[in-house]
């Protein structure tokens, strides 16, 4: 049965859709641009002759790692629910192909159909003349 809710979310399958793929752009810049910065960090604390910047550093590093860690999950979580959350044409072969194939008077149409198919070729055959054997 198809109810009004059952609409709504039919209709807001696609909007789902673009949201989860701008955020999942957004997690992985951000995963990406925390590796930069972890690595720039790593740098200055490896080249550094000054405590003061090897503390900044350290920080920098720390915020990186945890910025790249909450990232990683957030993208991971957002990959599965797209995997998970069908778009509306998926939703719609998955709501009207059963519907089609489990009709019965559509199964039979097509019994039908080729039950005249193969009379009507039958017909054609031409007949065969049992007084020129």
């Amino acid at each position: 049965m198809i109810t009004n809710s059952f609409i709504y979310w039919f209709t807001r399958l696609d909007h789902i859709h673009s949201f989860l793929n701008n955020f999942d752009v957004f997690s992985s810049f951000l995963i990406i641009f925390s590796i930069i910065v972890f690595v720039i960090a790593w740098f200055i604390n490896q080249f550094s002759c000054d405590d003061e910047d090897k503390l900044i550093s350290l920080t920098i590093k720390k915020i990186a790692s945890w910025t790249f860690c909450i990232a990683g999950i957030f993208n991971i979580m957002i990959c599965t629910c797209l995997v998970f959350i069908p778009t509306t044409k998926e939703i719609a072969a998955i709501y009207v192909i059963p519907k089609i194939m489990n009709n019965e008077n559509l199964n039979n149409i097509g019994n039908e159909m080729l039950n005249l198919a193969n009379e009507w070729m039958k017909e054609l055959h031409p007949k065969t003349n049992s007084s020129n054997k």
